[in-house]
């Protein structure tokens, strides 16, 4: 499955310019009711478990992400399935930072994947998935895959005004954690 969503990814998107993204799947909620979906990847000079833990550790995106610029935990502390957490997000809006509630609803370390959903008291108007996939392209490379895929009728609304700055939001994300990873893998050689 990771194979096949990297050469989807090679394919449709595109880390130096945006492209619109095929609707992908999300664990929770496949592909029906979906709208569109905001994907980037980037190949990073970095070990995929390297990545992923730079990926998982929510509580250092203010040192390096420039889109998420802060998470806060809601819940007891591990990060964990099922942990909430508030992403404060910056550049979707001039002027202002907004923040929306998050789900995890899988992390593996054995897969180097993550995901989590956007968690919103009105389900039935809209819902959101997020997954963050790390191929290993050998000791020292990964492939970065990054999709959020946006349902129900109100995502329609997010479609037409959000969906290229959400799209740009996660290719610069994907260029801050490639810089972050190599220099933390530099460091080390």
């Amino acid at each position: 499955m990771k194979i096949v969503t990297a050469l989807l990814f090679s394919i449709f998107a595109s880390s130096a310019q945006s492209a619109i993204c095929p609707i992908l799947s999300t664990p929770s909620y496949g592909t029906k009711d979906a709208i569109f979906t905001a994907c980037s990847n980037i190949t990073i000079d970095a070990p995929a478990d390297l990545v992923y833990k730079i990926l998982t550790d929510f509580d250092s995106y203010h040192e390096w992400n420039t889109f998420v610029v802060n998470v806060e935990l809601l819940s007891t502390p591990p990060y964990q399935v099922g942990s909430r957490m508030r992403f404060t997000d910056a550049n979707l809006f001039p002027l202002f930072n907004t923040t929306s509630d998050e789900i995890i609803t899988s992390l593996s370390p054995e897969n180097t994947t993550a995901v989590w959903r956007y968690d919103i008291p009105t389900p039935a108007l809209i819902l959101a998935e997020h997954v963050s996939q790390l191929t290993s392209l050998g000791e020292s490379q990964s492939f970065y895959n990054s999709w959020e895929t946006y349902y129900r009728a109100a995502s329609l609304l997010v479609d037409i005004t959000l969906q290229e700055k959400l799209i740009s939001a996660f290719e610069q994300q994907g260029k801050d954690l490639k810089q972050r990873a190599e220099s933390l893998q530099t460091t080390k050689a």
